[in-house]
C-alpha cells in the first residue's frame, strides 16, 4: 500500500525531518515575498489584503524561537494572528464589534486547543518542548507533520476568516474553525488517552461518537442546495475520520495531517485568490467551475473529495482498509457496516460539490441533482466504488486473484 510505503519512507528519513520543515518554511517565505511584491507593484494591496505579511512575520518568529520552546512560539504566533485580524476588522467594520468578537473567540479557541494538546501530549510522552529535542525523536514525523499543520492553519486562518465572511457563510465559518481546532488538538490527544488501554470502556463511546461525527453531517447534507453548507458538512465529517483514525489506525495520523495541512487551506486560499482576481463581491454560487480554471483549487478539491469518498490509493482508502482489517480481526462487522454507510451517504454531497466545482452547473441544473433518480444514480455509483475498492484490495493482497478469477 502507498500509505505503508510512505510511513516506512518517512520513518527511515526521520533524521532529516527538521530539514524538510525548514525547506517548506523557506518556500512559504519566498511565496510570501513574491506575492507581497506583486501586490505592491500592481497597487492592489487593499484588494489582496496584506495577510502574507503575517506569514512572513511568523516565519521570522519561528527563526527567533528556533532555539526556544514550541509553546512560546505558538503563543506568540496566535497573539500576532488575532491582533492582526482584530485590527483589520475593527478598522473596516467598526459597527460589527459583537460579531467580530464571536469570530475571534472561535479562532482563539481553536488555537488554545492546540496549545493545550501540546502540553498534555508532551507531558504524557516525556517529550521536551524544545525544537532541537522534538526533532531528535525517532518517531518524530508525527510531531513535524503536526507542527506543519499548525503553522499552515495559523497562517491560513486570516484567509479563511476573510473568505467565509465575504461569501455570507456563517455555517462555513463555524464549521471550518471548529474543524481546524478539533483536527489539530483532537487526534493525538485521543491517541494518548487510549494508547495504554487503561479504560477499554472509553473506546466504545468514542468510536460511536466518531461514527456519529462521520455519518450525521453527511446525512444532513443530502437535501442541501447551498454550496457553503455542503462544504461545511463535508469538512465536519473529517473530524469523525480523525477520531476513528486516532482510536483504531494511529499509524495513519501523520499522512492524514499532512493531507489536511495542505489540501484544505489550499482549496480555501485558492478560491480566495481566484475570487479577488475575478470579482471581489462573489458569493459561493458565482464560484461554479473554479476547479477548471485554477490548478491549485483543482488539485486541492480533488484530493479532499476523493479521500472523503474512499477512492483507491487515497488517504481515505488507506484508512478504510486498516479499519476493515481491524474490524474483521475483532469480529466487529457493525464497524464495516457503518463505514459503508458513511461512504454511501457522503457520495451524494461529494457528487454535487464535484459537479459544482468542475462542471459549472447553473442553479437550475444543480437543483436537478436533488431529484430521486439522481440520488439513486449517485448511490449506485457509490456501491460500484465500494466494489472497485474491494477488488483493488483483493488484487493488492493476492496478485494471483485475477488469474484465478479468469480461470473460473
Amino acid at each position: 500500500m502507498i500509505s505503508s510505503f510512505l510511513i516506512e519512507f518517512f520513518t527511515l528519513s526521520s533524521q532529516w525531518n527538521h530539514s524538510i520543515l525548514l525547506c517548506a518554511l523557506s518556500i512559504l517565505g519566498i511565496l510570501t515575498l513574491i506575492t507581497t511584491a506583486v501586490s505592491l507593484r500592481n497597487a492592489q494591496f487593499q484588494s489582496f489584503e496584506p495577510y502574507f505579511l503575517l506569514g512572513l512575520a511568523q516565519l521570522l518568529l519561528f527563526k527567533l524561537c528556533q532555539a526556544s520552546d514550541l509553546l512560546s512560539f505558538t503563543c506568540m504566533g496566535s497573539v500576532l494572528n488575532i491582533a492582526w485580524i482584530g485590527l483589520t476588522y475593527f478598522r473596516n467594520h467598526g459597527k460589527r464589534v459583537a460579531e467580530i468578537a464571536i469570530k475571534l473567540s472561535f479562532l482563539s479557541l481553536s488555537q488554545f486547543c492546540f496549545l493545550s494538546f501540546i502540553l498534555a501530549w508532551a507531558t504524557q510522552h516525556g517529550y521536551s518542548l524544545q525544537f532541537s529535542e522534538l526533532t531528535k525523536q525517532s518517531d518524530g514525523f508525527l510531531e513535524i507533520s503536526l507542527l506543519m499543520a499548525a503553522l499552515f492553519w495559523i497562517g491560513a486562518s486570516p484567509f479563511v476568516l476573510r473568505f467565509v465572511d465575504t461569501l455570507d457563510g456563517a455555517p462555513s465559518f463555524a464549521s471550518i474553525h471548529f474543524f481546524a481546532g478539533s483536527l489539530i488538538s483532537g487526534g493525538p490527544l485521543l491517541q494518548v488517552l487510549c494508547a495504554n488501554k487503561t479504560d477499554p470502556r472509553l473506546t466504545i463511546p468514542l468510536t460511536a461518537f466518531g461514527f456519529a461525527s462521520l455519518i450525521l453531517p453527511a446525512f444532513a447534507a443530502l437535501d442541501q442546495t447551498r454550496i457553503d453548507r455542503l462544504v461545511s458538512f463535508l469538512l465536519t465529517t473529517q473530524s469523525g475520520i480523525l477520531i476513528l483514525t486516532a482510536l483504531h489506525a494511529p499509524h495513519m495520523l501523520p499522512i492524514f495531517y499532512l493531507q489536511i495541512a495542505f489540501s484544505v487551506p489550499g482549496a480555501i486560499m485558492g478560491l480566495h485568490f481566484w475570487k479577488h482576481r475575478r470579482q471581489s463581491d462573489k458569493n459561493w454560487e458565482d464560484l461554479a467551475g473554479a476547479g477548471q480554471k485554477h490548478p491549485w483549487i483543482s488539485f486541492a478539491w480533488l484530493s479532499i473529495l476523493s479521500s472523503i469518498g474512499g477512492l483507491p490509493f487515497t488517504v481515505g482508502f488507506s484508512f478504510y482498509e486498516a479499519f476493515t482489517q481491524k474490524a474483521l480481526a475483532e469480529s466487529k462487522i457493525w464497524f464495516i457496516a457503518l463505514s459503508i454507510a458513511a461512504i454511501v451517504l457522503a457520495m451524494t454531497p461529494i457528487a454535487r460539490l464535484a459537479a459544482f466545482m468542475f462542471c459549472k452547473p447553473t442553479r437550475h441544473e444543480l437543483i436537478k441533482h436533488h431529484q430521486p433518480r439522481q440520488t439513486a444514480l449517485i448511490v449506485f455509483c457509490s456501491v460500484a466504488l465500494l466494489l472497485t475498492k474491494a477488488f483493488t484490495l483483493m488484487l493488492l493482497r493476492e496478485p494471483s486473484f485475477l488469474f484465478r478469477l479468469g480461470n473460473g
